[in-house]
């Protein structure tokens, strides 16, 4: 029998991460192609749903679906001013642990882990959430062990996963622990996503991504960029010597921007004053000139 998966379509549910689960789950596959995992879609009440964006969905099921269900997704919706104050848990929402059977898997990719956090479904074990609400998450739930830096955490029953396409990650990582590697992989490649994403929630910050540029580059993203607009510059130039043209195609019309000063040279202005150009001491990439000499 395949594995049945219920998605609750909360008030609010961000569209994109509501078809996450459906998407990916519905590709797990048999060597032969039969489906291992059937996917259906409710809502509270069976009624239709506000999404964030302009539009509302309709459901063709309710919340009776819990009752066979053996895993559950609450799909992606952004904590409201009463369970970001208080931890309240909004009002219908209490149905989904209450009417789950003992041995049902409970998953929240994103920002529902508020809401399993609010149930108390959480207490005590290892989550993660979106990295900007990490910190509000650690608060108000200070009975659960954050990870701000992980795409997923897998703590048995209650999975949880870090924002947007980290919910992609959650689902196949659901796959692999079902069904296997193999067959993980193989709804990775018809979902064109990768099977398996190495790194963190950190590296999506300024900060990781310019030390890294810097470990790679030896020069900072900016002086990359100054160097190569330079150098583009240099190749559409009509004249040897025309300095001014050159900065002028890069972006700066005096050798005093940043595309002067990141190429390592004095500029038109100096030249034009008689003054030698300083010799450049390094390439394009930071890497240094050896002398001829």
């Amino acid at each position: 029998m395949a594995h049945r998966v219920a998605v609750l379509a909360p008030d609010g549910v961000l569209p994109l991460d509501l078809g996450i689960p459906a998407w990916v789950l519905n590709e797990a596959c048999a060597p032969d192609g039969t489906p291992l995992c059937s996917v259906s879609t409710f809502s509270i009440g069976g009624g239709p749903v506000r999404t964030h964006e302009d539009f509302r969905i309709l459901l063709d099921h309710d919340e009776s679906l819990l009752g066979t269900a053996d895993t559950v997704v609450i799909a992606t919706v952004a904590p409201g001013d009463n369970l970001l104050a208080a931890g309240g848990l909004p009002d219908g929402l209490a149905a989904v642990p209450a009417r789950s059977r003992p041995q049902t898997r409970i998953v929240s990719p994103c920002t529902s882990a508020f809401l399993l956090a609010a149930a108390g479904l959480l207490d005590g074990l290892r989550a993660t959430t979106h990295r900007a609400l990490c910190d509000s998450f650690a608060r108000l739930f200070p009975g659960v062990e954050v990870d701000p830096n992980v795409l997923s955490a897998d703590n048995g029953r209650v999975p949880t996963s870090a924002g947007g396409a980290a919910g992609i990650d959650l689902c196949l990582h659901l796959v692999r622990r079902d069904h296997g590697a193999a067959v993980a992989a193989a709804a990775a490649r018809r979902c064109v996503a990768a099977p398996w994403r190495e790194g963190g929630q950190a590296q999506f910050s300024v900060r990781t991504f310019t030390r890294r540029f810097r470990s790679e580059s030896r020069i900072s993203p900016l002086k990359w960029l100054g160097r190569r607009r330079v150098a583009h510059a240099r190749l559409r130039s009509p004249s040897e010597g025309d300095d001014q043209g050159v900065f002028v195609r890069a972006g700066r019309a005096d050798d005093g921007g940043a595309a002067g000063r990141h190429d390592g040279c004095r500029g038109a202005a100096h030249a034009a004053g008689g003054r030698p150009s300083r010799p450049r001491t390094r390439d394009d990439l930071g890497r240094p000139i050896l002398s001829a000499r």
